[in-house]
């Protein structure tokens, strides 16, 4: 994947990321609501990964490698030991990483939203810079 798709992709998932977040914070929406857009999302940052993974290798800096691995711990995990069946909405992929119970609260959703969102933010910021 070339740097500039890279970019734009990585600002995708900022800024709907993001938006996300703020709708979450200001109570108009609960992850729980599966209305296909925190998949769609979810699906995007999944597929997103290798190219990420590959873009890390190239660039031998420790910095980006160490974004990357928190990039995928959000979700590697879920990818070796759940069945498909478990990842019927985004809220109930959170719930089996990041803790026990089958709901988060409105504040535990967006702590997790704000921590994927800045490190994607930190992702496109390293990229940007070594595209310059």
């Amino acid at each position: 994947m070339q740097e500039n798709n890279l970019i734009r992709s990585l600002q995708y998932l900022e800024d709907t990321g993001r938006n996300l977040l703020t709708e979450v914070r200001g109570r108009s929406r609960n992850l729980g609501d599966h209305d296909g857009e925190f998949d769609s999302w979810w699906k995007f940052y999944q597929d997103l990964t290798p190219h990420l993974v590959g873009y890390a290798a190239e660039q031998k800096n420790e910095y980006i490698n160490e974004l990357v691995n928190k990039y995928q711990q959000h979700f590697t995990y879920l990818d070796h030991t759940l069945t498909p069946v478990d990842h019927t909405s985004f809220l109930k992929l959170l719930a089996k990483v990041f803790g026990s119970r089958n709901s988060l609260s409105r504040q535990e959703q967006a702590l997790i939203l704000e921590d994927i969102s800045n490190n994607v933010g930190n992702l496109l910021y390293q990229v940007k810079i070594n595209a310059a």
